[in-house]
């Protein structure tokens, strides 16, 4: 369920260097009511927190110029950005991968492919709570927890089909 258009729209920052993905994350979320800005590299995406002073960032690991654990310890070790939700949304699926992001700060880490429903429950509660340190047993879980979202090209295709043209099923993963 989508926001009420009278509700201001929070700012989602998304750094993503598949283009296809990004596109996806990006009208999912602004069907949603939230206003959001890509970055297809991870210096675009830093210098995107400070323009666009997001309330949240969905952070892919794997970029084409910098890893994005890197990333998530330069935001932790500003004053500005300590605090700030950071999403992890990544292939990287091993729980080592998991343990480290964690470890940089990450708010959050969801495997792709990810079920789009859980991921924007996974963005309100992070905006709700803000950023904490989840717990060992959550860190635990999702490090064991397989991706949420089926990894098939034609069924992101035909749900992207489906969604754009209105059918309502808006449910698909990432």
């Amino acid at each position: 369920m989508s926001k009420s258009t009278d509700d201001p729209k929070r700012r989602v920052l998304i750094i993503e260097d598949e283009p296809t993905t990004l596109e996806m994350l990006t009208q999912y979320l602004n069907f949603h009511n939230f206003e959001t800005m890509g970055a297809l590299n991870g210096m675009l995406g830093l210098q995107r927190v400070e323009s666009f002073q997001p309330e949240i960032i969905i952070l892919d690991l794997m970029l084409p110029d910098m890893d994005g654990l890197v990333i998530l310890k330069l935001l932790r070790g500003r004053d500005s950005t300590r605090d700030l939700p950071v999403l992890i949304l990544s292939a990287l699926a091993s729980p080592a991968s998991v343990r480290q992001g964690y470890e940089a700060g990450a708010t959050r880490y969801m495997k792709k492919p990810v079920d789009m429903k859980i991921l924007l429950e996974e963005i309100n509660d992070a905006l709700s709570e803000g950023h904490h340190e989840p717990s060992p047993s959550q860190q635990e879980a999702d490090a064991l927890r397989p991706p949420t979202g089926e990894d098939d090209v034609d069924f992101v295709i035909g749900k992207s089909r489906k969604w754009h043209s209105g059918s309502g099923d808006d449910t698909r993963p990432v």
